[in-house]
């Protein structure tokens, strides 16, 4: 148990949930994902909390790939040519699902997922949309917090149909830049969902360095389905 301020709250392990495309499209800004992804993962490791926050990859293009999941900062290997290639379509929808499918499946404690894409859906087999609209719908807890950064006004009102609510969906440029300050944001909204168990203005940049005090949360709870 954690003493604070507010009163004894359970420490609780912290799982993100990395979705990336990795579609043909994705080619032109590979160079600046790989470093950007890196450089998220070094600055993760140096925070505090890192022995209960777990990390785990899906890559995505014409099929979805589980790169490595709900492991330690210190074992996470680094994005290389070699692993992440974009090349084919995007099999979004199946990405969405597989991921939050398999996370709910085995996963306790609270539940960051992120998805960044620069296309739309193209490519997907094994779900449609209505399907993952209710697999997002059920998820969504205070717990189990989704956000979505796309690239443009279609990636954001598809995300909002989907049910990503609209404060944790943002629309990144397809430049170097654009891709290491999605990043940020999405090293930010962990920051934050480790300060307070909420990743709100994760948009704004008003993480300051995580701390290993957690305020109570507050809300419906998630837990393993039987």
């Amino acid at each position: 148990m954690t003493e604070t301020t507010a009163g004894k709250s359970q420490d609780k392990n912290l799982h993100v949930v990395i979705v990336l495309d990795r579609s043909g499209s994705m080619g032109q800004i590979q160079q600046s994902t790989i470093d950007a992804f890196n450089d998220f993962i070094e600055k993760q490791r140096k925070e505090p909390g890192a022995d209960t926050t777990f990390f785990s990859l899906y890559l995505f293009a014409d099929e979805v790939e589980r790169l490595w999941s709900d492991i330690p900062v210190g074992r996470v290997t680094n994005l290389t040519h070699s692993n992440y290639h974009p090349n084919g379509r995007t099999a979004l929808l199946d990405a969405v699902a597989t991921a939050i499918k398999e996370t709910d499946q085995w996963q306790e404690g609270e539940v960051l997922v992120v998805i960044l894409t620069d296309g739309q859906e193209n490519a997907s087999q094994h779900y449609d949309f209505a399907t993952v609209r209710d697999c997002v719908l059920n998820n969504s807890t205070e717990d189990f917090e989704i956000i979505w950064l796309g690239s443009d006004a279609r990636s954001r009102q598809f995300a909002v149909l989907l049910g990503i609510p609209p404060e944790n969906i943002e629309i990144f440029k397809i430049t170097e830049e654009g891709i290491r300050d999605s990043y940020n944001k999405i090293s930010d909204s962990v920051s934050l969902k480790k300060q307070s168990g909420s990743t709100s203005g994760w948009k704004d940049g008003v993480a300051a360095p995580a701390t290993s005090v957690r305020k109570p949360a507050h809300g419906k709870k998630h837990s393993k389905r039987p």
